[in-house]
């Protein structure tokens, strides 16, 4: 967890808490700095996280201020969970129709930061040597597609599935099959590459591929 997500998930318990009330102007970002030790980069960030929350709506001139937190449901939790292996399709099919558009609105919409925590996440998948570290990469490669497609309603149901999302076959977990890694890794260049182009068609059926392609690789490894 970056130190960006940590302060956001921290205002965020406050403000769920009513510590910071709906409609109460945050800390200023001067304020946060201090409070938590951060750059102002990073509490932008962390601003950010909770506007792509729907827990703040920022006033340019006048500051962020707390929204009312969504009412929990009692199946919240578990709406992404599945149980069997049409479930499991079933789930895979609703990730491949989330990110593939999360890839396309990437392309017409990421800033300079956003490609680069791409690219940084891409350099995370290609190093990590253990499944742990793989899934981590993984999911921040996927998680900062989804931001970088500045729709905060695809970017919750990508953070809901998490790691849930990214299955590991056989050949994955053991590094036995360094051609699949290979594949693994291109694809996910691809993707970076058509985003970097603004070519929206292209991110889109570039991420579809390498979904695909995923669910290609689990099943020869089954």
């Amino acid at each position: 967890m970056t130190r960006a997500e940590e302060i956001a998930d921290d205002l965020a318990a406050r403000i769920v808490a009513g510590e910071i009330a709906p409609g109460e102007r945050l800390p200023s970002e001067q304020r946060l700095t201090e409070a938590y030790g951060a750059s102002r980069t990073v509490i932008r960030e962390a601003v950010h996280r909770l506007q792509s929350r729907g827990l703040v709506h920022t006033k340019v001139g006048s500051g962020s201020y707390a929204l009312a937190p969504p009412a929990p449901r009692a199946d919240d939790a578990d709406w992404l969970t599945a149980s069997g292996s049409e479930e499991r399709a079933e789930l895979h099919e609703f990730r491949i129709a989330l990110e593939a558009e999360s890839a396309a609105l990437a392309a017409r919409r990421a800033s300079a930061r956003q490609l680069a925590a791409i690219a940084r996440a891409l350099e995370r998948l290609a190093d990590a040597s253990r499944p742990a570290d793989t899934v981590e990469a993984d999911v921040a490669f996927h998680r900062a597609v989804a931001e970088a497609g500045a729709n905060r309603f695809l970017l919750e149901a990508t953070d809901r599935l998490g790691p849930r999302a990214i299955v590991l076959p056989p050949a994955r977990l053991t590094d036995s099959d360094r051609a699949a890694t290979a594949a693994m890794l291109a694809e996910h260049g691809a993707v970076l590459t058509a985003i970097e182009a603004q070519d929206a068609v292209g991110a889109n059926a570039a991420m579809r591929a390498h979904l695909l392609a995923s669910v290609a690789r689990r099943e020869h490894d089954a």
